[in-house]
C-alpha cells in the first residue's frame, strides 16, 4: 500500500474559503429617467438627473440595468443614455409585481446572494407602495434575506 503524503501547512488547502462580497447597484427603469421624470409635473428634474447620473457613473462595484417599456428613450435623452449603457448587466423588468419580481430573481442569478453584502437600488420610482424601485428592493430582500438592500436616497417619488 503506498505512503500517504502530508502536505506541509503552508501547502495544506484552506479548510474554509472565504467569498470576498461585494457592494451592487440595482437601477430601476432607468428609462423612466428619460421623458416619465421630465412630464411627471416634478420641479428640480435637470438637479434629480444630475444627482442619479453621478450616483450611478460613481459607483465602484458591479451594476445592473433593469429596463422597462420604453428603453428607447435612452437614445433620446443621450445624456441619460451614455451613463447606462456603460452597464454590462441587464435584466427586464414590466412596470407590474409580476415583471419586477422576476427581475429580482434574474439579479440574483446574475449575482447570487451569497456573494452580496449590499444591494443599493435606484432608479425611477421609490414611492412606498407602489414605486417599481421600492417592489424590486422588497423582493431582494426576500429573496436574499442575509444582504442589506436599500432604496437610495435619490430615487424620486412620482407626484
Amino acid at each position: 500500500m503506498p505512503k500517504k503524503t502530508k502536505l506541509p501547512p503552508e501547502k495544506a488547502l484552506p479548510k474554509e474559503v472565504k467569498v470576498e462580497k461585494i457592494d451592487l447597484l440595482v437601477v430601476v427603469h432607468p428609462d423612466s429617467l428619460c421623458g416619465s421624470l421630465w412630464t411627471s409635473g416634478l420641479t428640480g428634474c435637470q438637479a434629480i438627473t444630475d444627482k442619479l447620473l453621478a450616483e450611478i457613473s460613481d459607483w465602484q462595484g458591479p451594476r445592473v440595468a433593469v429596463y422597462g417599456d420604453n428603453e428607447e428613450e435612452l437614445d433620446e435623452y443621450r445624456e441619460v443614455g451614455d451613463v447606462i449603457y456603460e452597464i454590462a448587466d441587464v435584466v427586464d423588468g414590466s412596470p407590474d409585481s409580476k415583471g419586477l419580481a422576476q427581475a429580482a430573481k434574474d439579479i440574483l442569478k446574475l449575482h447570487p446572494a451569497g456573494k452580496l453584502n449590499r444591494v443599493l437600488v435606484t432608479g425611477a420610482w421609490a414611492n412606498p407602495e407602489d414605486g417599481c424601485v421600492t417592489t424590486v428592493a422588497a423582493e431582494l430582500r426576500k429573496l436574499a434575506p442575509g444582504v442589506t438592500v436599500d432604496v437610495s436616497p435619490l430615487a424620486p417619488l412620482y407626484p
